[in-house]
């Protein structure tokens, strides 16, 4: 009895988003103290100078209230749904997004000193979670739900368009002097795409049953 239900608490910890908690509050530790946020933040001049932890670090920063506490809770939200499918492609949508949004803002965006921002990481994120909903509705030929979520991905983009050509965020409010970088969202977007499209494969559902991450089967 005793190993059944130390098994069974086994299971339950495997199945706790443990690392979009662990990233939220690290999220969180970043922005409180004073002074943390400028030793984390991605800064140019200092990552050239070899503190390339700011690359991935900087991820974890905010410039402002309202726009960490909408970051973070998309972030815990939406990171601990799609941990809970598949962990290893949580961890690798959060990893790839992170460099690539911080390489596409060093190579094309050089006027840009400091960057902070779960942001980019969200939409990944969200993105990654649309395209595994999007692929199991289509397969289980569920096409409305298949339909509202082409037309998710249809808004997202309206969003970044609108961002890119006004320069204004649609959401959260920045803080003052401080402007939104839409690329970030394009380019976690794509990423975050690209992962849940080439998830694997998808169960097909002997019934139109709602949305379960179980269904989905895991990829290595």
């Amino acid at each position: 009895m005793i190993r059944d239900a130390t098994q069974n608490l086994l299971r339950a910890a495997r199945r706790l988003p443990g690392v979009s908690l662990l990233l939220s509050a690290a999220a969180v530790a970043a922005y409180a103290p004073t002074g943390v946020s400028e030793a984390l933040q991605f800064d140019r001049a200092l990552i050239a100078a070899g503190e390339l932890w700011r690359v991935v670090t900087g991820h974890w920063t905010h410039w402002s209230a309202d726009v960490f506490a909408w970051d973070l809770a998309v972030f815990a939200i939406v990171g601990a749904m799609c941990e809970r499918m598949d962990r290893r492609r949580h961890l690798a949508c959060v990893g790839a997004s992170a460099l690539a949004i911080s390489l596409s803002v060093w190579l094309w965006l050089p006027e840009l000193r400091f960057y902070r921002g779960l942001s980019g990481i969200d939409a990944a994120l969200v993105a990654m979670l649309a395209a595994r909903i999007g692929r199991e509705k289509i397969a289980a030929h569920e096409w409305g739900w298949a339909l509202a979520v082409v037309a998710a991905f249809a808004g997202f983009a309206a969003k970044v368009a609108f961002e890119m050509a006004t320069g204004a965020t649609v959401f959260a409010e920045n803080a003052p002097g401080v402007a939104p970088v839409p690329l970030a969202h394009a380019v976690g977007g794509g990423v975050g795409l690209l992962l849940g499209v080439g998830s694997g494969p998808v169960a097909r559902a002997s019934s139109p049953a709602s949305w379960r991450p179980a269904a989905i089967e895991r990829v290595s």
